[in-house]
């Protein structure tokens, strides 16, 4: 085997391994917003929602603004999964009722704590499933501020 043929061989085998090569690799898909969502379902969370205690805990028509860069927040859906996004500066309703942009994901409930589940691609991968915890004191959470949004709408589709 000539040099020419190995160094063809080695990169169609690494390309074919990376995310260079959609058709083989891409995990995701990109919505109009361009926010990245997983093409198949792989959320170890689904389904393990613990209703009860999460109803005492979140309100799930407000959205939760991170304290530390406050430019993102979170809102929770019933169905145990919620969105990660950016904050709109003149908060209008139709902002947060995009369920198109954004970081998708699950969450459950765990002693005083919320498990998140989310989708998120990196530079360098094809996309990856993140967990964090944050904790729940009574009727907030550790880190985030509580905005009651009149009128969110929508059903998450992810």
């Amino acid at each position: 085997m000539g040099w020419k043929k190995l160094v063809s061989f080695i990169f169609l085998a690494v390309s074919i391994n990376s995310c260079c090569i959609p058709l083989f690799q891409k995990k995701f898909y990109t919505t109009e917003y361009g926010s990245h969502r997983p093409k198949k379902n792989r959320f170890k969370l689904v389904g393990n929602i613990n209703q009860t205690n999460i109803d005492s805990s979140l309100d799930i028509n407000s959205i939760y603004i991170s304290l530390p860069n406050k430019d993102t927040f979170i809102r929770f859906f019933q169905n145990g999964q919620f969105i990660i996004s950016g904050i709109d500066s003149t908060k209008q309703k139709k902002y947060y009722n995009n369920l198109e942009k954004g970081r998708v994901g699950y969450y459950n409930y765990d002693n005083n704590s919320l498990n998140l589940e989310y989708f998120s691609v990196g530079s360098n991968d094809c996309g990856k499933y993140k967990n964090f915890k944050i904790k729940i004191f009574g009727d907030s959470i550790a880190g985030y501020k509580k905005v009651k949004i009149e009128g969110l709408t929508g059903k998450p589709d992810w």
